[in-house]
């Protein structure tokens, strides 16, 4: 097929001379500039809020500026105006008080700790600070009691090295470079409405896409149905709606992966319809395809949408009417493929081991060995057959093709029950075999052997619960009723349900308990069960009524469990408690753990700490605490420990912070209840004034740059480079049996050898005989005493002048790190 691209451009010309934009228009729009901009921003190591947002306003304004009056604010609708109002404050009634769920150890956690880092440092990754500032001697340590280091084959240098907290990788352990888990966009709005609105707001960017998810739902509806009382119905439904109102409040992904994906389908919806009327308007396709492109950068199981764009654009190669509306759809499915593509590439560089644990989590199963050859596959297979139809095909093919699809389309509604018993296979073998006792996500939740229990965490009947009875009996009787009667557009979005439906039946079927986990039916198969549904009324011949009945009682069995969720406030109380820390410790001290991952009824503490509050925290074991203890100190930081008790009378006492917070509880049933959940952190201090030199004292330390015992006399001010003779007196130390005096040095020097710096010491005034001796090391024999008192360090020294080292004229000897008694010599390479 030959495309005159000229006669195209002329017909786009023609029909788009202007564009009437809504609020909707110009909101949505908004909402993705600022999305694809904080997020190119992020990847760039530039994120910015306030740089984002006035930048994309700037844009705006450019663009209304060039546009002129092509760009059109389009008539207020007042009736529209008072219905999605009352929409809107129907949906914030619910969703008015966000749960500030700062706590670690699951996901909404680790969405909040995101959103913080990103907030603070403009940049992807995460530098442990602790890490990068400790001497080597003391990172191995630090390592093996704070890391986990993933074992091979699984291990994947400078990418995925192992874990450090739930949520958080080991992407680099020499750079001390972490990853955190999940896609970026939603804890990138976070960070924008914790930066310009206050630190406490960052959790209204959900109810901010609730309330949006809500509107473009009532807009497509009515869209959809062609009516505006239908799209309010089906907007208030969302509204009341338990699921969509709870995770709207808990901070996870999927209310904004929502927002994106409705908005998607309502441009395309308003690209069809105009294009009906030979009014093609291909903005409306862009908007489309970068509201799509929105979601992939917000949830990773974007390619769950693909086989619905590839069915699209078969379906259009099919049965368009012209290759302008060809040509069209091809751009348009070219650019969402193109977006998924550059989501994938962005996940594997952003966010690598999330992103292959994904996809092997989801294809593994399907494809088996050779997975990845498979899919390639695969994909080739299903290009040359689109190819085939579009350009090579024959009008008997075509023809052909368009029968088959009539009559395959009235078998759709069967899908759907084979696929529930399809499904059902699966609860029985749970439920009354032991086929799946080797699988730990099972027996975990104790849905092994429990008979027909099992039912109740099966995705279907979860979902029969969020929907209400008679919203489901309703989508079966539509599904069936009008089976030969559907629309192109009906048709496609029940395509889409159903690839849903049978990933929740066969696959994503398994529901632990709610509400958590059933947060994966919002995004696809609650909404657009209900838009089928609730549009599918006004299409009935029969029983129509009794539809509309049904709805009603739907709204009415939805408010019931809505209404208990406002009695609850999930984890209330524990942000206020962890606040408490600030008046004890400040941005520079650090806090030690008791040990790694201490938490308060499950909630685990150190996410929270480290990337939410900023503290530099770590663990120790009790053979490495004093060590770490000292080099803080010597640091001149405040160290607190933290923990359920102090067990080391290392620290003394500084507060006894209660924590206490409701819960929902955690059932397979819609939750009606909560519980509270309490526990007390014990604060303590180190005293750093006078333990690090007990510390000193009991490790035969004599000397550190940055601490020393006794008085000294020649080193030079920074505490590094000694004089020609480094006397040190009125020590007062204990030798304890050590036979061994060692002077660790960095071998910052231009001669050739130390030998030609004929070091010597004395030790209470006698000598004390050379053992060992290199570039770096110089071990003496430690006269047999009790107790040093003294001791002087002579040699040669050099002036870097003289080398022809800058300008420096100082008569330069060791640059020491260290000098400390030893039980006996160390071998000196």
């Amino acid at each position: 097929m030959r495309l005159n691209l000229s006669s195209i451009t002329r017909e786009f010309s023609k029909k788009e001379n202007k564009l009437d934009l809504s609020f909707l228009d110009i909101a949505t729009a908004l909402l993705i500039c600022v999305s694809g901009l904080a997020v190119a921003t992020l990847a760039l190591g530039l994120f910015n809020p306030k740089f984002v947002v006035v930048v994309t306003l700037l844009l705006f304004c450019g663009v209304a500026y060039l546009a002129g009056d092509r760009l059109r604010v389009a008539p207020f609708e007042w009736k529209s105006f008072w219905l999605v109002l009352t929409l809107l404050l129907t949906g914030f009634m619910f969703r008015a008080e966000p749960f500030h769920y700062v706590a670690g150890g699951q996901d909404q956690g680790v969405y909040v700790s995101m959103s913080k880092h990103f907030e603070r440092t403009g940049e992807v990754f995460y530098t442990d600070q602790v890490r990068a500032g400790l001497p080597e001697q003391l990172k191995e340590a630090y390592d093996s009691q704070n890391y986990e280091i993933q074992s091979k084959p699984w291990w994947v240098e400078g990418k995925k090295e192992g874990y450090f907290w739930p949520g958080l990788y080991l992407k680099d352990q020499d750079k001390s470079q972490h990853v955190f888990q999940f896609y970026h966009l939603h804890p990138l709005w976070m960070g924008i409405f914790g930066d310009i609105f206050g630190n406490d707001y960052r959790f209204y960017s959900l109810t901010f896409f609730s309330l949006f998810s809500i509107f473009v739902f009532y807009a497509l509806a009515r869209e959809l149905s062609g009516s505006k009382a239908l799209g309010f119905v089906a907007g208030a439904i969302l509204a009341v709606n338990p699921l969509h109102v709870f995770f709207s409040k808990w901070p996870v992904a999927e209310v904004v992966a929502l927002t994106f994906s409705l908005t998607s389908l309502y441009y395309l919806l308003r690209f069809y319809k105009s294009s009906r009327s030979n009014d093609y308007r291909p903005v409306f396709l862009m908007v489309s395809a970068l509201a799509m492109g929105c979601m992939f950068f917000t949830r990773i199981t974007g390619f769950m949408y693909l086989p619905f764009f590839y069915l699209l654009l078969i379906s259009v190669e099919l049965y368009a009417r012209d290759n302008l509306l060809r040509t069209q759809f091809r751009w348009y499915v070219a650019g969402v493929f193109l977006l998924y593509g550059l989501s994938v590439l962005y996940g594997l560089t952003y966010s690598y081991p999330y992103a292959t644990d994904i996809y092997r989590i989801s294809f593994a199963r399907a494809l088996g060995e050779f997975g990845e050859l498979k899919l390639v596959l695969l994909a080739l297979l299903l290009t040359l057959l689109y190819l085939q139809l579009a350009f090579f095909g024959r009008k008997p093919i075509m023809n052909s093709a368009r029968l088959w699809i009539l009559k395959l389309q009235q078998y759709i509604p069967y899908l759907f029950i084979f696929f529930l018993l399809l499904g059902s296979y699966r609860v029985y073998q749970l439920g009354f075999t032991d086929s799946l006792l080797d699988q730990y996500r099972y027996s975990r939740w104790g849905g092994i052997g429990t008979g027909i229990q099992v039912i109740f965490h099966w995705s279907p009947v979860v979902l029969v619960q969020y929907l209400s009875p008679f919203i489901s009996l309703l989508f079966f009787y539509v599904l069936f009723a009008s089976k030969r009667r559907l629309s192109p557009e009906n048709t496609m979005l029940l395509l889409l349900l159903l690839s849903f439906f049978a990933y929740l039946c066969v696959l994503q079927w398994f529901i632990a308990y709610q509400y958590y986990y059933a947060r994966y039916l919002l995004t696809e198969a609650l909404p657009f069960t209900l838009l089928f549904s609730i549009t599918g009324a006004a299409r009935l011949k029969k029983f129509k009524k009794t539809a509309y009945i049904a709805i009603a009682s739907a709204a009415f069995y939805m408010l019931v469990f809505t209404s208990i969720q406002m009695r609850t406030q999930d984890l209330e109380g524990f942000e206020q408690s962890l606040m408490e820390l600030e008046k004890y410790v400040g941005a520079k001290d650090v806090l030690i753990l008791e040990k790694r991952s201490p938490s308060i009824g499950g909630h685990k503490l150190r996410s929270t700490l480290s990337a939410y509050l900023g503290y530099d925290v770590l663990t120790v074991n009790e053979e490495s605490l004093m060590q770490f203890s000292a080099f803080f100190c010597s640091k001149n930081r405040n160290v607190f420990w933290l923990g359920k008790t102090i067990d080391s009378d290392m620290f003394m006492p500084v507060s006894s912070i209660p924590v206490a917070f409701e819960i929902s509880e955690h059932s397979r049933h819609i939750p009606l209840a909560s519980s509270i959940m309490s526990g007390r952190l014990k604060l303590g201090k180190l005293p750093c004034d006078t333990y690090l030199d007990d510390y000193m004292r009991k490790a035969g330390i004599l000397y550190l740059p940055e601490n020393r015992l006794g008085q000294v006399r020649g080193i030079q001010a920074d505490g590094v480079w000694t004089e020609g003779t480094v006397e040190f007196s009125n020590l007062s130390f204990d030798s304890l049996g050590r036979s061994t005096l060692a002077i660790q040095t960095r071998g910052y020097r231009p001669l050739a050898s130390m030998v030609t710096m004929q070091p010597h010491v004395t030790v209470n005034g006698i000598t004390g005989r050379l053992i060992n001796l290199n570039q770096t090391n110089l071990q003496f024999e430690l006269p047999k005493t009790e107790q040093v008192n003294s001791l002087t360090i002579s040699l040669h020294t050099f002036r870097p002048i003289d080398f022809k080292i800058g300008k420096d004229r100082r008569q330069l000897g060791l640059d020491i790190k260290s000098i400390e008694l030893l039980e006996e010599p160390t071998t000196v390479d």
